[in-house]
Parts: structure tokens; C-alpha cells; sequence
């Protein structure tokens, strides 16, 4: 995939992102209303108290799921970025790897990778530390 394309998963993160800031603006004006009827007096102060504070609460709840949603999607934009940031590093190396002797490419290896695991089926999983203190894996089908 492309730096700027988005998947389904990006779709729906940003149409869940959309509607969440449309509900803030929402409860914006339910607070307006809300403060317009306790001034003409058709409720009194506690039940105004206790309206605005039920709506303050959802309202805390909205900006906190939108937050959540954008933190989540910045990361995931960032791990997009360093993935094809990664194998263009990877191609360099490994270009570089061909005129190397195999006992220097096996230092090389355990300097890498920090760990192998299986799922016992076909499932590999490669945990990579690269130089600049950044955890990589990536999961790749081993063929049968």
C-alpha cells in the first residue's frame, strides 16, 4: 500500500472521528439550550445543576473515545511511515550483506534480532531492534 492510501480500517476510524466531533458541537447546544430554559425558569437551579452535569459527564466521555481514536490513528499512520521507511532500509542492507563473509552476517543477525517465535503452526514472528532503540516485527507465513 502507499504513503496516503487508506484501508477500510482508516474509512472507518475517520467516519468514527467525524461523527464523534459532531456530537461534541451537539452537546454544545444542548448546554445552550439547557441554560436557556433554567433562565426563563421553566426548571429549577438543581435540576439545571444535574442536567448540565449528566451532559459535562457525556460529554467527557465523547472527547475522551475522540481522543483515543486520534492518538490511535497517529500511531498507526507512524507505524505505516516507518514500515516502508524499514524496507528501504532493509534493501540497502541486504544489498550490502552479499559481499559480506557468513561468520560477519551471523554477528550482524544477532545484533538485530531480539527474539523468534512460533505459533507451532505456520506462523513465524521476528522481533527486530534496530539501531535508532526502535522494536520492529513483523509476522510472516512460513510455506509448508
Amino acid at each position: 500500500m502507499k504513503k496516503g492510501q487508506n484501508t477500510d480500517k482508516d474509512k472507518s476510524v475517520l467516519d468514527k472521528i467525524s461523527v464523534l466531533e459532531k456530537d461534541l458541537k451537539k452537546y454544545t447546544k444542548k448546554k445552550e439550550r439547557l441554560l436557556d430554559i433554567y433562565l426563563r425558569g421553566d426548571i429549577d437551579r438543581s435540576k439545571f445543576k444535574e442536567r448540565e452535569n449528566e451532559l459535562n459527564r457525556e460529554e467527557d466521555e465523547k472527547v475522551r473515545e475522540l481522543d483515543q481514536l486520534k492518538q490511535s490513528r497517529e500511531i498507526s499512520e507512524k507505524l505505516k511511515s516507518n514500515s516502508l521507511d524499514f524496507s528501504k532500509v532493509f534493501d540497502k542492507v541486504k544489498k550490502n550483506l552479499e559481499d559480506i563473509d557468513y561468520q560477519t552476517k551471523c554477528k550482524i543477525t544477532k545484533l538485530l534480532i531480539d527474539r523468534v517465535e512460533t505459533n507451532g503452526r505456520n506462523t513465524v514472528k521476528v522481533s527486530c531492534i534496530l539501531p535508532m532503540n526502535m522494536v520492529l516485527q513483523t509476522n510472516q507465513r512460513v510455506s509448508e
